[in-house]
């Protein structure tokens, strides 16, 4: 059985996609892409990895990309777009944006966390999903006491 891949998406403020053209005849190449995708969506797949305790994350690193909207630029992530949070200094002290969010891959629940960073290579994006913890829920049990 193969597992579910993760799809990220890059898109304008207006919800319209962020084209690899947009991002610049220096970034098709680096990239070893051909001249044709220039038209398409900037969009990645993520592989699934295996942790050693048998569970799937997904986890995606990308520098020097030159986004053509900066730190206005949206990311959607399968399928949900992701709120990010206003510009800080990280630790590093660079420009930093973050997003935290809940998706659905495959029928798991996953923790999302997404990463937009303004270096000195323009942008650095980094993209991490693991498995939603269990969240206790109510029970309609009786712990701790008795009925009288």
């Amino acid at each position: 059985m193969s597992r579910p891949t993760l799809l990220v998406e890059f898109v304008h403020p207006d919800g319209s996609p962020v084209l690899l053209a947009e991002l610049g005849l220096a970034f098709i190449e680096r990239h070893g892409l051909p001249m044709a995708n220039a038209t398409k969506p900037f969009r990645v797949e993520i592989e699934g990895k295996t942790s050693k305790a048998g569970n799937v994350h997904y986890t995606y690193e990308h520098g020097g990309v030159p986004l053509p909207d900066g730190f206005d630029t949206c990311l959607r992530v399968a399928g949900e777009d992701v709120a990010l949070g206003p510009p800080r200094t990280s630790k590093a002290g660079n420009l930093t944006r973050e997003g935290r969010s809940s998706i659905r891959v495959g029928d798991l629940d996953y923790d999302l966390l997404v990463y937009l960073t303004k270096g000195k290579s323009p942008y650095w994006v980094k993209v991490h999903a693991q498995k939603a913890a269990k969240r206790a829920g109510t029970t309609a049990a009786l712990n701790g006491g008795r009925i009288v």
